[in-house]
């Protein structure tokens, strides 16, 4: 993605800071519940937005370079897409 299309998904999708900071939250919550299936983090990341914000989910559903579901490496570009850098 080019950082005009980061910068248009954020206005559409702006997280406030309230809903960033539940987010991660949720993420810690869940990811300390499934530790027992040792969970990755970026897989805890990607379930809590699908359940939180499936509409943002869908949007980096798959990418190599967003979604951190298979790929932990791929943590900071979805943080990054998340606050709209």
């Amino acid at each position: 993605m080019t950082t005009s299309l980061y910068v248009i998904l954020y206005h559409i999708y702006m997280l406030t800071t309230e809903q960033l900071t539940q987010f991660f939250i949720d993420v810690a919550d869940y990811h300390t519940f499934y530790d027992s299936v040792k969970m990755r983090a970026g897989q805890a990341m990607y379930n809590v937005l699908n359940t939180t914000y499936p509409e943002i989910a869908k949007q980096i559903n798959g990418s190599e370079t967003l979604d951190p579901y298979y790929n932990d490496n791929n943590i900071p570009n979805f943080l990054a897409f998340l606050i709209g850098q």
